[in-house]
Formats: structure tokens, C-alpha cells, sequence
């Protein structure tokens, strides 16, 4: 286990996002299992973050016109998992964080605290479920 810390405005979010291939540097390279992050096209990125790691990011990272439920189910989709296993995944996060009674909730109609709960969720399990990533960046606010 590895921990990155630092004084607030010290690059920590910013080296994790260069990590996740999410921004790209100005010059040299990222290396992560030697792929060379800034040679690949955007197609290749989201199937190397879908297949190698996940990200819990410190921002607000729902989509504000999509349920919970959708929230969570949200990267599942996008990488083709059958409607049975995503809603039995989605069923399952939200029972862990004490929301599966809001499942069709919008984001605004959650409280801040449940809000939080469920932005955690889409990648952990969208990662967890596909491929148990090799690596999880979290993205806390130590404040």
C-alpha cells in the first residue's frame, strides 16, 4: 500500500489524475505497467482504467440527473455488464452504504452525507466486480 501526502495545493490530486491517464502531462511520460499513458487514444484509456484500476475521487462525482441507482450502475453500463448483474451489484452497494432505500433518489434529494456514500460507489464497484484493479487511487479531502 502506498500513501501520497501532502499540504493542500501540493499536486496530490493532480499526480493521481496523471496516474489514472485523466489529464495529460505537459511533457515526458507516465508509465504504468509499461503503457505509456500519453500514447493512448481515449478508447484505449478507458479500457486500461476499466481493466487495471479504480478511482474514488474527493469531489462531487454524481450526475445530478441520474438516481442513485443509476449513479451506481453508471460505469457498469458503460462497460457492457448484463442488467441481472449490474442490478444485483447496484442492489449490493447501495445495501452496504445504508441507501437501498433510495435508490431512486436524485443526487439533490439525498443529504450531503448519503450524496457522498454514493459518489464513492460507481468505480469501486464497477472495478471490483470486472477485475479486482491491481491499483485503487482515493482521492481524500484531509481538511
Amino acid at each position: 500500500m502506498i500513501f501520497v501526502t501532502g499540504l493542500s495545493g501540493s499536486g496530490k490530486s493532480v499526480l493521481l489524475r496523471l496516474a489514472m491517464g485523466l489529464e495529460r502531462p505537459d511533457s515526458g511520460q507516465i508509465l504504468i505497467e509499461g503503457n505509456d499513458l500519453g500514447l493512448l487514444d481515449e478508447a484505449e484509456l478507458l479500457n486500461f482504467r476499466g481493466t487495471r484500476m479504480g478511482m474514488v475521487f474527493q469531489e462531487d462525482s454524481l450526475f445530478t440527473g441520474l438516481t442513485a441507482y443509476d449513479n451506481v450502475a453508471f460505469r457498469l453500463d458503460e462497460h457492457g455488464v448484463s442488467q441481472a448483474e449490474t442490478d444485483e451489484a447496484v442492489k449490493e452497494v447501495l445495501q452496504f452504504v445504508g441507501l437501498e432505500k433510495d435508490a431512486e433518489q436524485l443526487p439533490e434529494e439525498l443529504s450531503f452525507c448519503d450524496s457522498s456514500k454514493s459518489a464513492l460507489k460507481p468505480g469501486a464497484e464497477e472495478a471490483r466486480l470486472r477485475t479486482s484493479p491491481k491499483e485503487l487511487y482515493e482521492d481524500l479531502d484531509s481538511s
